[in-house]
């Protein structure tokens, strides 16, 4: 029984610190899946940028409109968007949903939330100067200057940083190296040969048993071909071991913060910037005018249409046309598609009109009573417009610079 507790004896004090080793490598595993796990969490950003038109003319106002989505965001962070505008565009105002915006730097700063938020720019640029087929060019950076990975990076590195150098106790409660129990002092039990004694010098000897325990029977003992040697063994002993206190390493620097741009909008010098280019035109307007019937009685009601095409790239600011009235025909009633008409001058300003569009005023007068054969015509021309080569479909038989439609009066 004595060699039975000394072997377990001996066991244990190579057992113990083999399970404070693994214990402190267990630890040693947790901080380093808390580092990474933290890392894993990082503002995340997807960036928008769309030009209210592909071409513009000089001096046309054109609105680029920023749409930013933050998410993983913490109250207290601080998200600026930069924009950056070639020679001929410059900022004539802007209207954030969130933050504020500087027009002379064109930054756009707001406060995160938590959550994930969509923040809008309405961006208004004028094109100042360009020749037709010239570019000019937006850019859109977002940047964040203390993302949660820094956060957390700084965070795991003093944690790491506490714990290096320090061994870990076991589950138990004892220090490594100890007996395993706690308040011990960690020495190893002094350990001996093992006692013996015979009865004559040529009986074999047998083990020291202690008092009161039983005798085994003779069936019970096992039998063994060779007689036991009486030689006692030395019993090695196991000199305990501290763990080393593992190196601390730095922690490696957090990862940037993500910014998803469309594939067609990203600059090329840098991903996690929207770019747009802005092309210069020039419009190409051209006035018509038209009657809805060519003969009408006395009394009836004639329609006439005037409208202002667009057929360049690049969309006409504005255009000024005069109407007239045939002679003796009372205006009955006017719709216009767009713009604004002054019943006493008869001047249409239409507005901008886009490229490709067309603006259209229509007149209803009456017909007025004169002798039968009578041709009841009107005319209109441009005052002023955007372009200065405007041409006229249908032009009068004396003014090729104005529009005319006329209407035969018949008999009643």
């Amino acid at each position: 029984m004595d060699r039975i507790r000394t072997a377990r004896h001996r066991g244990r004090r190579v057992v113990l610190p083999v399970l404070t080793a693994l214990a402190t490598a267990a630890a040693l595993v947790a901080v380093q899946f808390a580092v990474a796990s933290s890392r894993d969490i990082r503002p995340h950003f997807a960036l928008d940028l769309q030009l209210g038109t592909p071409v513009a003319a000089d001096g046309e106002t054109v609105t680029a409109v920023v749409r930013l989505t933050m998410a993983d965001m913490r109250p207290g962070e601080t998200v600026t968007v930069t924009g950056r505008l070639s020679g001929g565009l410059r900022t004539v105002g802007a209207d954030p949903s969130r933050g504020g915006f500087d027009g002379p730097s064109g930054v756009w700063t707001m406060p995160a939330a938590q959550g994930t938020h969509e923040a809008v720019l309405l961006w208004r640029l004028q094109a100042t100067a360009g020749a037709p087929g010239a570019a000019e060019h937006v850019r859109v950076t977002v940047t964040s200057p203390q993302t949660r990975a820094a956060r957390a990076g700084t965070a795991s590195a003093s944690a790491s940083g506490s714990t290096s150098g320090r061994p870990s106790r076991s589950a138990g409660g004892a220090k490594p190296g100890g007996s395993g129990k706690p308040g011990t002092s960690g020495k190893p039990a002094a350990t001996g040969p093992v006692a013996t004694r015979s009865a004559s010098p040529s009986a074999p000897a047998s083990p020291v048993r202690p008092t009161g325990e039983a005798r085994p029977t003779k069936s019970a003992q096992p039998t063994a071909s060779a007689t036991p040697s009486t030689k006692p063994t030395a019993t090695p002993t196991t000199k305990p071991t501290t763990q080393p206190p593992s190196p601390s390493k730095p922690p490696p620097p957090p990862p940037p913060s993500g910014v998803d741009v469309p594939a067609a909008q990203r600059c090329p010098d840098d991903t996690a910037s929207a770019c747009a280019d802005l092309a210069f035109g020039k419009p190409s307007l051209r006035l018509a005018r038209s009657a809805n019937i060519t003969d009408a009685k006395p009394g009836e009601t004639v329609v006439h249409t005037v409208s202002v095409t667009d057929s360049g790239d690049a969309a006409a600011l504005f255009a000024n046309v005069r109407n007239s009235l045939p002679a003796g025909a009372p205006l009955l009633w006017g719709r216009l598609s767009q713009g604004t008409y002054d019943v006493t001058t008869g001047v249409w300003e239409t507005g901008r009109i886009a490229a490709g569009g067309t603006a259209t005023l229509t007149l209803g007068v009456r017909v007025p009573d004169p002798a039968a054969g009578t041709v009841m015509a009107a005319r209109s021309d441009f005052v002023a417009s955007s372009d200065p080569a405007a041409a006229v479909e249908g032009p009068c038989p004396d003014d090729p610079d104005a529009a005319c439609a006329s209407t035969r009066i018949t008999g009643t």
